[in-house]
């Protein structure tokens, strides 16, 4: 037992030097485990409005103020955590946004795509372009609809490009 609880100690402690080389030791022991996690791995919950200010919706014509646009966040919104962290995975190859450090990052962002096809608009599913964070969604007719077929795609889809 005591063998299989201590066989990663070398890897770890290898691990651990390279970080200090980057981080001091003494700079690190300011850190609580999970304060350090949050920085480095990003909050393990979706900060939906983090991620509001960093999405851009395409064609042009679409808006924050544009009903399909309104739907998608309403959507989102009414995700479980568990259901927002496989919508990241689904359009990002993710589990978590990475950390915010200041208001004015720009180091990534989300690109909702706006796809309009007429009448086989709600027969279609979202899919996602994930080394770009782009997201191709469908003006759906209804939220109920955008709601059904972007759970089906999250939930059914986890191939890294959907």
């Amino acid at each position: 037992m005591q063998a299989r609880l201590t066989e990663s100690g070398p890897q770890m402690h290898a691990v651990l030097r390279g970080l200090h080389t980057i981080v001091p030791k003494r700079a690190l022991q300011l850190f609580h485990w999970r304060e350090l996690e949050t920085w480095v791995c990003g909050n393990s919950i979706l900060d939906l409005r983090a991620l509001r200010k960093q999405t851009v919706y395409s064609p042009a014509k679409f808006t924050a103020r544009s009903s399909v646009v309104r739907n998608f966040w309403r959507v989102l919104e009414s995700f479980t955590e568990e259901e927002k962290s496989k919508y990241l995975q689904f359009s990002w190859a993710r589990s978590r946004l990475p950390p915010v450090y200041d208001a004015e990052d720009k180091s990534w962002r989300m690109k909702v795509n706006i796809l309009e096809s007429g009448a086989k608009t709600d027969r279609m599913l979202p899919t996602a372009e994930t080394c770009f964070f782009n997201v191709n969604l469908p003006s759906y007719s209804s939220y109920h609809l955008m709601r059904e077929k972007l759970l089906m795609a999250i939930t059914h889809c986890s191939s890294i490009t959907s």
